[in-house]
């Protein structure tokens, strides 16, 4: 389960203040799909930084995020009230993207790479994707920095949950030192605003 783009999941399994626990997944297809040709996939440049940098419009980080509160567009995120944990954060649309970190807050900097799926490995390279706006239920507490949609059925043009990656893995970003409160992670180390993915926000004890 994790939040996903149309092309990658991660499933944030499990985070302490040296290190994160994942499982990610890339080229998703619906989960029953034909397994793909074999092929090739750059490795993710991953990026973990604590703080979360500002967004490129210079606003903070939260601004524009919102909890779910049952109101049309939620309530201001207050990172000090950790009471969006028990609901979950959306991002508005239209909100900047976060822009590149200082490097003197980076946490883990390194390249990732991901196994094309075999069939020793195809059962575990499933993946149920959650909304932008649906509360994370096992885990990690997360979100996304920006809206984000989800894969559709090449067939119907219907949003598609569960998925089947191409190229999966599992490991732990260990981090440079201990740290806590809020971080963001980039698989596309902050790039500029055209990447493909968005950030994933989480909270480190």
């Amino acid at each position: 389960m994790g939040h996903g783009s149309s092309d990658a999941v991660l499933d944030l399994l499990a985070v302490t203040s040296s290190g994160l626990d994942y499982r990610l997944g890339a080229r998703l297809r619906p989960a029953g799909a034909a397994r793909p040709d074999p092929s090739s996939l750059a490795p993710f440049q991953v990026q973990i930084a604590a703080p979360p940098p500002p967004r490129t419009d210079g606003s903070a980080w939260f601004g524009g995020l919102r909890v779910v509160d049952g109101s049309e567009n939620g309530k201001p995120f207050d990172p000090d009230d950790t009471s969006w944990m028990q609901t979950a954060v959306f991002p508005l649309q239209g909100i900047s993207p976060l822009g590149p970190p200082d490097p003197a807050t980076l946490i883990f900097n390194q390249s990732v790479s991901v196994d094309q799926v075999t069939d020793a490995t195809v059962s575990e390279a499933l993946f149920t994707l959650i909304a932008v706006a649906e509360h994370v239920n096992k885990g990690v507490n997360h979100f996304l920095s920006l809206p984000y949609p989800l894969l559709r059925s090449p067939d119907t043009g219907r949003e598609v949950r569960d998925v089947a990656a191409a190229f999966y893995g599992k490991g732990t970003f260990p981090f440079s030192r201990t740290v806590s409160g809020y971080a963001a992670l980039s698989l596309e180390a902050f790039k500029s605003a055209d990447r493909s993915s968005v950030e994933y926000i989480f909270f480190i004890p």
